[in-house]
This record gives structure tokens, C-alpha cells and sequence, in this order.
């Protein structure tokens, strides 16, 4: 019998932080370096998707005439700048804001995405939830599991 394969992403929670507080989530544009411009344009819209599905939040993005610049403006040197991001959380009045950085990404034959994915409270300023991964499709693991979460009828236990 094979052992499955460990995860391919680290994850960190805040201990204490109270979700039953949060009520709206903005997910600001991603950091999008990555040679495919729509890549940051589907992978939020993706994880809007994914967050409504739960239908614990509200999500919000900003409006299309918000500063296209936002994401590179917040991602500075591998960080994100708190000040701006708590100010974009009050502005919306959102409980969280969420904070994609595109590390990789190639959509074709054998996909490949690296996400670094921070949700940051505007009331504690800080990070309260992060997940930091790599998903290859090039690794069967990877592949196999991507193919089981497709098949499921319900959201496997991790993601309730």
C-alpha cells in the first residue's frame, strides 16, 4: 500500500483569532510577476469562488477603476506593506484582506502554480491566516490529488 505523499504547501493560523467576526473578506489584486497576465485575474477569481462556496463572507474586490498598480504597491521586496493594506481593509470595511503573490505559474500541458496567500486582519494588523505552496501536476501526488478533489462530491475534511 503507498503512503501518500506529504502536502506541498505550509500553512500558519493565528491562535485566538475569531472568524466568526470576520463578515466581508476583500481580495485585493495579486502580485502577478509571472509571463501570463491573466494569471492573476483567474486565480482570484478562483479563490472568490472557492470563499463564496463556504458562504461564511461576504467577498469583495475593489472596483475595476481601482489603481491597477495596488499589488505592486502593497508586495514591496517579498513583503507586503501593512499600512496600505490595513487602510484598503477599513476603506471596504472588510474583517480580512486577502493578499495573493504569484510565484509561479504555467497554465499549459503539466500545470504548475506557486501561491503565497496571506489573510490579514485590518483590526489585529497583522497576518491571522497564510498558506505558501507550490502545486506541480509534474509530481503524481500532486496530480493524483488534484484529480481526487476534482471527482469529490463534497469538500474533503480539510477545507470545511
Amino acid at each position: 500500500m503507498a503512503v501518500p505523499a506529504g502536502p506541498t504547501f505550509g500553512q500558519y493560523h493565528l491562535l485566538g483569532f475569531d472568524w466568526r467576526r470576520v463578515n466581508r473578506v476583500l481580495i485585493v489584486p495579486p502580485f502577478n510577476p509571472s509571463n501570463y497576465p491573466r494569471a492573476g485575474t483567474e486565480i482570484r477569481q478562483a479563490l472568490a469562488a472557492e470563499l463564496q462556496q463556504l458562504g461564511r463572507f461576504e467577498i469583495v474586490s475593489p472596483p475595476p477603476d481601482h489603481p491597477d498598480d495596488f499589488a505592486r504597491q502593497v508586495h514591496v521586496n517579498g513583503t507586503f506593506d501593512e499600512a496600505a493594506l490595513i487602510a484598503v481593509g477599513h476603506h471596504f470595511h472588510a474583517g480580512v484582506v486577502i493578499h495573493v503573490a504569484i510565484t509561479q505559474y504555467l497554465p499549459y500541458t503539466r500545470p504548475r502554480v506557486g501561491l503565497v496567500v496571506q489573510a490579514i486582519s485590518p483590526q489585529e494588523a497583522k497576518v491571522v491566516a497564510s498558506v505558501d505552496g507550490l502545486w506541480d501536476s509534474a509530481d503524481p501526488a500532486v496530480a493524483q490529488r488534484a484529480r481526487d478533489l476534482y471527482r469529490c462530491a463534497e469538500p474533503p475534511r480539510w477545507y470545511q
